[in-house]
């Protein structure tokens, strides 16, 4: 089944005044139970290019069952969760309007096991080479009156330090690694900036919400500057 659509048909829209990108549709974004069969799967597009808009299209195979295919997915976009029946899946990324099965510029296995959410991010490692990854999204419970916040490091830049007002929380985040942490339920400020001591890369006000997992990809756009990527998964 080929499905078109020009950024997945999921709603992106401005987060806060300091354009971070949310998805937010807690009914959409529940949580299977681990004995149902199906499972979450999020997209993310955090390639840049050198418009700062790379559309692509995305691939999202299933074994012995067939393809769905998202055209012309643009840089910055997050889209999900899917619904998906659990299996073993196959995301082949091809630059937009590629021939269906010409060779992609990027793809990758991912299983998804029952009740299981994930998102699968293109994006650059340190060095700037594009790559996938794959992340478990934690929507456990996150506990009375707090949120929970997961940093994933998906720019072409060295290691960060995160500071939650003045106190430094993550230390030494590296491509392409993740660190969460559950914190209270209101706004906080968030700065990220080069691991020990370096230039700040982000600084602002952020909303946590409680039963929310804010999950932040680190992403850098065509000037190199840094662009976080935002969704907001309902916890248990």
């Amino acid at each position: 089944m080929k499905l078109r659509q020009r950024a997945l048909a999921v709603a992106i829209a401005a987060a806060s005044t300091v354009g971070l990108l949310a998805v937010s549709s807690p009914a959409a974004q529940a949580t299977d139970s681990w004995t149902s069969s199906k499972a979450k799967l999020t997209l993310v597009h955090g390639i840049a290019g050198t418009d700062n808009a790379f559309p692509v299209d995305i691939s999202v195979y299933r074994l012995a069952v067939g393809s769905q295919v998202f055209e012309d997915v643009t840089y910055g976009t997050v889209a999900g969760p899917l619904t998906l029946d659990s299996g073993i899946y196959w995301i082949g990324i091809r630059p937009a309007n590629a021939p269906r099965y010409s060779t992609p510029i990027l793809s990758r296995w991912v299983w998804l096991w029952p009740g299981s959410n994930r998102s699968v991010v293109a994006h650059l490692d340190a060095n700037g080479t594009p790559r996938i990854s794959v992340y478990n999204n934690d929507t456990s419970d996150s506990g009375a009156g707090k949120g929970r916040v997961t940093v994933r490091h998906d720019a072409a830049v060295g290691p960060v330090d995160v500071f939650a007002g003045s106190s430094k929380v993550i230390s030494g985040l590296a491509n392409p690694n993740q660190a969460k942490l559950d914190v209270p339920a209101t706004t906080i400020q968030i700065k990220v900036a080069l691991a020990g001591g370096g230039a700040t890369v982000f600084n602002a006000p952020i909303a946590f919400q409680e039963n929310v997992n804010t999950i932040i990809y680190a992403t850098l756009d065509k000037n190199g500057n840094f662009n976080p990527l935002v969704q907001k998964l309902p916890t248990a």
